[in-house]
């Protein structure tokens, strides 16, 4: 039904004004037509149509610049506008969730069929103001923008469930307001972002009280708005954007690099660390999507980053990708200092020097290990205090083993090597163990600075009596990790290390 819905029909083609006149009465449509841009702008503020077809090159004031007068008037801002064209041109003050672009010549019926659609979502607007009820539809018959608009001015509360094709998202709004979404492992203002440009699929909006945490907390107006300009600004430059099966290189030392860095540049040179394609580093990165895109042609045009043909090397990790992201993100977020290469150590602790050379050596079958080239030549009659080799567990990670003796002469540097910590390697003697300084060492690390602690025994002394010793002895029974180190084993030295890794992870 109409609903004596009032149509302003502006253009100079009488032909085409009278046509449309004639099929929109037909429906009980109040068609009004104007010939001109100044008098169209004097009947829409005088009657307030329900929504307006106008030509862009409307005489006295042309169609671009009275859309640009009614968008900027509170009263006429929300009026949908249908606009007619001899090409495809931008408009500005153009909402794609609401407005229609329609090239000359038209035809008549399929500019009317554009009208009834726009009005048959009156009907589903109502269904919104209504309390406790699912609601169901599709996005063709009623935008994403205009749904959430409908949801948040009612002040709704429950999940709103979308579908499209394979793909699925959900929205959380609570007493109006939008504060969280998600698609797939995408959440926040990025995965809303991401929604708001589905412009076909289905919704279910199920009400009811909502408990996930506030993820987005901006007005659902800006958020709406800003989505679709996002959106807006992505078509008119996506194909000036590299394809997102690319790779991309870092092609300068990042620590060249100025302080002060835009988090989303830093983010940027982060992921590329592990996730090289430019797909990966849009979807893992916690920017919205264009303004990672943006950032990454930004980078491109400047020489920073390039594209890159070169392919992973395909290799047993210490740690996946996913993990080593998570061990960089947090550890040296917290130190500050994300795009250095050495950024964290482990201090190796013994009281004899031919068991830590054993095991450093044993360390030293990994390819990615390279021994410092004083450690053996420290290897004397004293026992060595000082770097013993350095792992590169990625192309930009690269940890740093010191070799520290156990012993209670030795407990002042403890401070000022736990800076930049990430766990410690305790190497157990095999025989007599000198059980309170080693208890004094984990005590001080793994119990006050909350540092991970392994143990280390060499090949031959691992039995079990062994390591029923090692945990009676240990005052930390409940989170030890035990590791026989075996030469030649280079299985074994992977999972001790990243054993270790991974309790770092989930310390920090």
């Amino acid at each position: 039904m109409s609903d004596n819905k009032k149509i302003l029909i502006a253009d100079s083609d009488k032909r085409l004004t009278t046509s449309l006149k004639g099929v929109l009465k037909d429906r009980g449509y109040d068609a009004v037509i104007s010939n001109d841009g100044a008098v169209a702008l004097n009947k829409t503020l005088s009657d307030m149509p329900d929504m307006i077809v106008l030509s862009v090159a409307l005489p006295t004031i042309d169609g671009i610049k009275l859309s640009q007068i009614l968008r900027s008037n509170p009263r006429a801002e929300s009026i949908p506008l249908i606009f007619l064209s001899d090409s495809d041109i931008y408009i500005p003050h153009f909402q794609r969730h609401r407005d229609s672009l329609f090239i000359k010549p038209v035809n008549v019926d399929e500019v009317a069929a554009r009208i009834y659609s726009i009005f048959d979502k009156v009907s589903k607007t109502r269904e919104v103001s209504r309390e406790g009820k699912i609601i169901e539809g599709g996005l063709s018959e009623i935008s994403l923008p205009d749904l959430l608009q409908m949801f948040c001015m009612n002040k709704k509360e429950g999940r709103l469930c979308l579908t499209m094709v394979k793909d699925k998202g959900d929205i959380w709004l609570q007493d109006g307001n939008i504060i969280d979404a998600a698609i797939g492992e995408v959440v926040g203002e990025k995965a809303l972002y991401r929604l708001l440009a589905w412009q076909s699929g289905s919704f279910k909006f199920l009400p009811g009280k909502v408990n996930v945490p506030h993820k987005i907390n901006r007005a659902a107006d800006n958020l709406i708005m800003e989505g679709l300009r996002q959106f807006d600004e992505w078509e008119l430059l996506k194909d000036k954007f590299p394809p997102m099966d690319v790779s991309l290189k870092v092609l300068i030392d990042p620590s060249t690099l100025p302080k002060g860095l835009r988090p989303i540049t830093q983010e940027i040179f982060l992921l590329l660390e592990f996730f090289p394609k430019v797909s990966d580093v849009i979807d893992r990165n916690t920017f919205p999507d264009y303004e990672v895109m943006r950032t990454i042609m930004t980078l491109l045009t400047k020489g920073i980053i390039g594209i890159t043909e070169e392919k992973e090397r395909e290799e047993r990790p210490i740690l996946p990708k996913e993990e080593l992201l998570k061990l960089k993100e947090k550890f040296a977020f917290r130190m500050n200092y994300k795009l250095d290469k050495e950024f964290g150590k482990v201090l190796i602790f013994s009281y004899d020097n031919d068991k830590i050379r054993y095991v450093i050596n044993a360390i030293n079958i990994l390819p990615e290990f390279h021994i410092h080239k004083d450690f053996l030549k420290g290897m004397g009659p004293n026992q060595y205090l000082g770097v013993a080799g350095r792992l590169q567990i990625s192309e930009n990670i690269q940890i740093t083993f010191i070799a520290v003796p156990v012993s209670d002469i030795f407990s002042p540097l403890w401070r000022p090597l736990s800076n930049s910590m990430l766990g410690g390697l305790t190497i157990l003697k095999g025989e007599s163990e000198r059980w309170d300084e080693i208890n004094k060492i984990a005590g001080y690390f793994q119990g006050g600075l909350c540092k991970p602690m392994a143990f280390a025994i060499p090949e031959g002394e691992a039995s079990g009596d062994k390591v029923r010793e090692v945990k009676e002895h240990l005052n930390r029974k409940d989170d030890v990790m035990l590791f026989p180190v075996v030469k030649n084993d280079a299985e074994g030295v992977r999972n001790m290390l990243s054993s270790l890794f991974r309790s770092v992870i989930g310390a920090l």
